[in-house]
C-alpha cells in the first residue's frame, strides 16, 4: 500500500485527569478501537508517542515526537517517519472509527496534499490523509510558533470531505467522537450497550 496508519497518542489527557491510552472500554482498551481499525486496512501502522514502553505488547513501530506542538508536531513526526507517500493521521482516543470512511477517504487522496473531513462540529485533521509532502509545510509552521492543524491548509491542496459525503458511512459521525472526558467515556459505553447515546449525536 501507499500510505501508513498513524496513530497519534502523545496526549497527556488533561481533561480526563488520568491517562486514557488503556482505559477499559466494553471490555478492551480504549486504545485498541482504532488499532484494530488500522491493522485490518493497513500494512504497517505506527504509533507516535512520548511513552513508547506503553506499545511494547503491540507489534506496531513507535516514534517519539521529533518537534514540541501537540497535534501539528505529532503529525508532523509521522510524516517524518513514515516510508510510504502517505500517512492516515488519526487521533488514539476515537473508539467509533469506520472502516469505510477510511477507505473512503483515502480514495479521494489523489492529486491532494491532504484529505481532511468535516462533520456538523468542523473539521477533524485527526482523521484525516496527508502527504508526506505535507512535513516541509508543517516544520515551518511549528518553527514560526504556529500549532493548529489548520494553519497550514492554505498552503497546502486539501481535499475537503463534506457532511453530506461522510453521513451515507457513518449517519451519526461517531468516527469524530473523541473520548477526552469522564463524561466521553459514559457515553461511548452507552452506545456500545446500544442505549441512547447522553446528548446528541454530532
Amino acid at each position: 500500500m501507499d500510505t501508513t496508519a498513524v496513530i497519534l497518542a502523545g496526549g497527556r489527557s488533561k481533561r480526563m485527569g488520568k491517562d486514557k491510552i488503556f482505559l477499559p472500554l466494553g471490555g478492551k482498551p480504549l486504545f485498541d478501537y482504532v488499532w484494530e481499525v488500522c491493522r485490518s486496512v493497513f500494512e504497517e501502522v505506527l504509533v507516535i508517542t512520548n511513552y513508547p514502553q506503553r506499545f511494547s505488547s503491540y507489534p506496531v513501530r513507535v516514534e517519539k515526537d521529533l518537534l514540541p506542538g501537540g497535534v501539528l508536531g505529532g503529525i508532523y513526526t509521522g510524516l517524518e517517519a513514515i516510508h510510504t507517500p502517505y500517512a492516515f493521521c488519526v487521533a488514539c482516543d476515537v473508539p467509533f472509527l469506520k472502516k469505510e470512511l477510511v477507505d473512503y477517504l483515502l480514495s479521494l487522496k489523489d492529486g491532494f496534499d491532504a484529505v481532511v473531513p468535516i462533520a456538523p462540529d468542523g473539521l477533524h485533521p485527526l482523521v484525516a490523509v496527508y502527504s508526506k509532502e505535507c512535513s516541509r509545510v508543517m516544520k515551518d509552521a511549528l518553527e514560526k510558533g504556529m500549532l493548529r492543524v489548520a494553519d497550514v491548509f492554505p498552503s497546502l491542496r486539501v481535499r475537503f470531505c463534506h457532511p453530506d459525503e461522510i453521513r451515507p458511512l457513518d449517519p451519526s459521525f461517531l468516527s469524530f467522537l473523541n473520548v477526552n472526558t469522564e463524561e466521553d467515556l459514559k457515553r461511548a459505553q452507552q452506545i456500545l450497550a446500544g442505549g441512547f447515546p447522553l446528548r446528541k449525536a454530532l
